[in-house]
């Protein structure tokens, strides 16, 4: 197994319509963040315009959950229905679709390939997650926390992961627990799981 802890000094921050939009992870690691350049793109953006049109991704993927404040979707070709997220809440839609935003916050982002699958999953101090063998993982600490890895029930690695850092886990063999040690309430977000794996895998 592979650990590497992102200190958030080497984020890649840039500009785009709407705010800033801190990138977490991109693959492969040399890639642009261009249409058909990456495979998959982990990051966080802020929406800083009451009004947001969201750039256009064609075969891509992507899932979007506001961390911070509500955000209001809609995708107006298809329905003016207007979806609106709480702090935490996931949502799936196709990168190509026309999609405009209602509200100032900050969210957290995952963009990825159709030839991929992921999830993105918010654990709490009392949680265990599971990390399972040929699956890559990230990691995005909301809280200052400390992990623990057991496999078969032995306390093999443990680590700290400071508030906004993150921790990307790649060439599992065998499947882990992660427990949470923290100082905050146990239903309180402490940090944010992205799992990716090839759409043909199964266990994800």
């Amino acid at each position: 197994m592979n650990i590497q802890i992102i200190d958030k000094k080497e984020y890649v921050v840039s500009v785009w319509s709407g705010g800033k939009t801190t990138q977490i992870c991109l693959a492969p690691p040399h890639a642009k963040f261009e249409v058909g350049e990456f495979d998959y793109r982990v990051s966080s953006a802020t929406i800083n315009l009451e009004k947001t049109v969201f750039t256009s991704l064609p075969n891509y993927n992507r899932i979007i959950m506001p961390i911070q404040q509500t955000l209001t979707l809609q995708h107006p070709d298809i329905s003016q229905k207007k979806i609106v997220l709480q702090p935490f809440e996931i949502y799936f839609f196709n990168g190509d679709m026309k999609t405009v935003s209602y509200g100032k916050c900050v969210d957290f982002n995952v963009i990825y390939k159709p030839t991929y699958k992921s999830e993105v999953g918010v654990y709490s101090a009392k949680d265990v997650s599971v990390l399972k063998k040929g699956i890559v993982y990230i990691l995005f600490a909301i809280q200052d926390i400390q992990l623990t890895f057991y496999k078969n029930g032995k306390d093999m690695v443990n680590l700290t992961l400071p508030k906004h850092h993150s921790l990307h886990v790649t060439n599992i063999l065998d499947d882990y627990e992660v427990h949470t040690l923290s100082h905050i309430q146990d239903n309180v977000p402490v940090y944010i799981q992205v799992s990716i794996c090839d759409n043909d895998y199964e266990k994800l």
